[in-house]
């Protein structure tokens, strides 16, 4: 938990200072749009250290951009995969339950992997020297675009995994626990917080693709930039709804402590905290719902 409020919290800092050099770069340009030959023969070295700085600062976005949209996606598919293994095979729990040092290493192993192929790719891309595509029929398709599909593959088919868990929480509705907590509920609308806020800009892209011919480089760009828009709405919902307790929250005054990440304590936790949210608990035994 305390790895996604500080990704979070970094997000917010990273857009707030992306938003200032934009704007920064729109009035500067708009300024030399006004300016004469003589006056751009003059700024020749500055406009080299413009140029420079653009460049080097646009790979930094794409870079956090990706590296921030990648692991998290695969850090959500690993704890949709890790509570369907514990619920449906208990025997399991101490070998994928992590402890806090260990998920901190499995975490660290991530960006370390990710920052390795995405790098990769950019410099394949920045350079020209590594052959970064592929021929598909009569045109070239990025590397890249496999290992984005890929991870969103393997998330859209973890997220689905919550709908065997809500099943078969529903064939224990005759317990007193389920009844009073409906576990099932929270399993469902995490299920679909996950699905529904990841897709929602996959008809557009498929329209424009299909439709309108476009190149599939830039809806690329442009998923990856919904992502990181919608990554931590999805992280704090899917935390606010993983129990009854937490979904209060919402009408507490505590909501904008959690949504903008100000108290590390915000939330009571239930027991087998792993990651961002709650473990669901077997409805066999009761007493652990």
């Amino acid at each position: 938990m305390d790895h996604y409020h500080f990704a979070l919290k970094f997000i917010f800092l990273f857009g707030v200072v992306m938003t200032v050099y934009h704007f920064h770069l729109s009035v500067v340009s708009f300024a030399e749009s006004n300016r004469d030959d003589d006056e751009d023969e003059e700024l020749g070295v500055f406009g080299v250290i413009k140029e420079v700085v653009f460049i080097i600062s646009y790979y930094a976005n794409q870079f956090i951009l990706h590296i921030f949209t990648r692991v998290h996606c695969l850090l959500i598919s690993i704890v949709s995969l890790q509570r369907f293994t514990i619920y449906f095979f208990p025997v399991t729990e101490p070998y994928v339950n992590l402890n806090k040092k260990n998920m901190g290493f499995l975490i660290k192993l991530i960006y370390i992997v990710s920052s390795i192929f995405v790098l990769h790719f950019m410099f394949a891309d920045f350079l020209q020297i590594v052959p970064d595509s592929i021929q598909e029929g009569n045109m070239k398709v990025s590397r890249y675009i496999y290992f984005y599909f890929s991870l969103d593959a393997l998330y859209f088919i973890s997220s689905i995994l919550y709908l065997p868990i809500m099943i078969s929480i529903r064939k224990h509705s005759h317990l007193a626990s389920v009844m009073e907590n409906q576990p099932q509920k929270y399993v469902l609308y995490q299920c679909l917080i996950c699905l529904l806020f990841r897709t929602v800009h996959y008809p557009l892209m498929l329209y424009l693709y299909y439709i309108l011919d476009y190149r599939i480089e830039p809806l690329i760009e442009f998923a990856l930039e919904m992502d990181f828009l919608n990554t931590p709405i999805i992280v704090q919902l899917a935390y606010l709804f993983s129990n009854k307790r937490n979904a209060q929250t919402l009408f507490s005054k505590k909501l904008l402590k959690i949504m903008f990440c100000l108290n590390l304590n915000q939330v009571d936790p239930e027991p087998r905290i792993e990651v961002y949210s709650t473990a669901v608990g077997n409805p066999n035994n009761a007493n652990n719902i």
